[in-house]
């Protein structure tokens, strides 16, 4: 069975909801044994003399002769170095991450059927599971990645732990991932400051791309506006797309989109139709409050959501995504079956370690499902013909006000009462998000304003109310008991982005009172 009829098979079985899990299902890659599930936990025994242990200690990122066993199978010679960013690099004499390849010898032996593993230590990830579960939630979306699975680590005996095992990009892997086609895979080159470099690190194919193409590497200096347009006809559109959904739909908090990192290149042998690959996802779900839209840093990916279209489409996709990924309760009890497979083998501490590491992965994921649902409430856009006024309901009360209670009071006669109650210097408020059609639109507020004492620096101080991105504020600065309206008018140019609408106190001491009956939105252009 091919991997994509495999991976088909699994997302079939998400969707009809059974408990046959992907996680547990013959999962089998051709060409690899890394999802082999009847072996929950390899074992990986890296011998090093002397000499190559110097040499790590000094140069930790150049290869070295090093001998492992995997599994009981006979010794093989491979090299080796040590691999890590800032956050999760590791010297020789702790417990480090390696990278383990045998094509740079001779005779190119495989271990678990590939020539290339990275040996992951888990330092920024306690559970040992997002890196695996989020390449399988990707192979699902059809988005090609490299497998993974557990191993026990031991360096010349010495005991290094629980590590993540992570298949290597080689040219087996393009093989299987893209038909046969061929083409190379290039990553980005660390520098401190200047555009991005790339280097090739392997292809498939006697006529694979030897460079990556110009428009694409001259494209981050252009305005973000005009990017799109230039590289277009070397870039994979549709893979881009779904590629940026899936990262912001699992919140890949260090991913290409959100963080410029953590990714690589395919280019097919003519040069055209790039593609984006996911790397390091070992912090998969650790923003699950990701705002929508968020601020993109990868250039692409700034691009694509700079086109008058581009977030509305890169929204479809991810709600796409999302039904054809399991609930997290689902994702939860097939997770644990996988844990309890892998308990016996791991000592009390281990155990403890990946079982705090995993429930906050589950919490994570969850809410950010949660999350999701909301965005898609205020996604879809709301009809509101010229001329006409509705009332706008769903205002949420800041997560971290400052000096400040916000609370929500039912009306017997319907709707509700919106409070700030604010002491010592206050900044607190409530918004409103969602979908507008493009055009003209005033915002009115009945406010009641009671002991207002203003701060006696900056603004005057009170109640105000403003669109995000929108520096101009409608203020009520004095005592109202009787409440006063506050009008605001702005302009919304795309329907493809949502709108935020704030309305919040500033002061030293106050209490407003807002009658959500009174909160209109009014189309005037």
């Amino acid at each position: 069975m091919s991997p994509h009829r495999n991976i088909s098979l699994v997302g079939q079985l998400f969707t009809l909801g059974t408990l046959i899990s992907l996680f547990l299902a013959a999962s089998k890659v051709e060409g690899s044994e890394l999802f082999d599930t009847a072996t929950p936990l390899h074992r990986v025994e890296i011998q090093l003399d002397e000499n190559p242990l110097a040499a790590l200690r000094k140069s930790p990122r150049t290869d070295v002769v090093a001998r492992a066993q995997v599994d009981g199978h006979p010794l093989v010679e491979l090299s080796l170095h040590l691999k890590g960013a800032t956050g999760s690099f590791r010297p020789i004499d702790d417990r480090p991450s390696f990278t383990l390849s045998t094509s740079k010898r001779s005779g190119s032996e495989r271990i678990l059927g590939t020539t290339k593993l990275h040996l992951n230590n888990g330092v920024e990830d306690s559970s040992r599971w997002r890196e695996i579960l989020g390449r399988e939630m990707l192979n699902t979306l059809g988005i090609p990645t490299t497998s993974a699975t557990h191993a026990r680590v031991l360096l010349n005996g010495r005991d290094l732990g629980l590590y993540v095992l992570v298949e290597g990009f080689t040219p087996d892997w393009i093989e299987r991932s893209f038909a046969g086609k061929g083409g190379a895979l290039f990553e980005p080159v660390a520098k401190t400051n200047g555009p991005t470099d790339f280097r090739r690190v392997t292809s498939y194919g006697q006529k694979s791309a030897s460079r990556l193409p110009r428009p694409f590497l001259a494209a981050p200096s252009l305005p973000v506006t005009n990017r799109w347009n230039s590289t277009a006809t070397c870039i994979n559109e549709s893979s881009l797309i779904g590629f940026i959904a899936a990262e912001v739909l699992l919140a890949h908090a260090d991913g290409y989109s959100l963080a410029h990192n953590n990714y690589r290149l395919w280019v097919p042998p003519d040069g055209s139709g790039l593609q984006w690959i996911p790397h390091g996802l070992d912090r998969l779900f650790t923003a699950p409050e990701l705002p929508w839209p968020p601020a993109m840093a990868g250039p692409m990916a700034e691009a694509v959501m700079a086109r008058p279209d581009g977030a509305r489409q890169v929204f479809d996709q991810i709600r796409a995504f999302r039904g054809r990924l399991p609930d997290p309760s689902t994702v939860k009890a097939h997770l644990e079956q996988r844990m309890e497979r892998l308990r016996p083998n791991l000592s009390r501490t281990e155990w403890q370690e990946i079982r705090v590491g995993a429930d906050q992965l589950m919490d994570e994921w969850r809410r950010r499902w949660e999350v999701l649902d909301l965005q898609t409430k205020i996604a879809e856009p709301m009809s509101l013909p010229l001329g006409s006024e509705t009332l706008l309901s769903g205002w949420r009360p800041d997560p971290t006000p400052i000096n400040a209670e916000l609370s929500e009071e039912k009306n017997p006669e319907g709707g509700s009462q919106l409070r700030i109650r604010a002491q010592e210097a206050s900044l607190a408020g409530w918004t409103w998000t969602g979908t507008l059609p493009p055009g003209r639109y005033r915002l009115e507020a009945w406010v009641r304003l009671d002991h207002f004492e203003p701060l006696p620096f900056g603004e005057p101080g009170g109640v105000f109310i403003q669109k995000a991105g929108q520096a101009s504020k409608e203020w009520l600065h004095s005592e109202a008991p009787k409440g006063q309206p506050l009008r605001l008018e702005f302009h919304v140019e795309s329907a493809s982005t949502s709108t935020q609408l704030r309305i919040a106190f500033r002061g030293r001491r106050g209490l407003v009172h807002l009658d959500t009956k009174g909160l209109r939105i009014h189309r005037i252009g």
